[in-house]
């Protein structure tokens, strides 16, 4: 595991993780801090994920990625 979120806690990261994955993780926590608390979420499913991991723009973003 590179990362473990913990509720009310806070992000635990491996120090072997990498510069962008700790500007993923700095992201995913921008996002979240923006989530309502009473907000209702709902899971993609394996068709909508395939579809996003299929992007064009997915892709690209892969392809110039270090």
């Amino acid at each position: 595991k590179d990362a473990i979120i913990v509720e009310n806690i806070g992000i635990f990261a491996n120090n072997n993780l990498s510069k962008n994955g700790r500007a993923i993780l700095e992201i995913i926590v921008e996002i979240a801090r923006r989530i309502p608390k009473n907000a209702k979420l709902k899971c993609l499913n394996a068709s909508q994920i395939h579809e996003l991991q299929n992007w064009d723009a997915e892709k690209y973003r892969k392809s110039i990625s270090i």
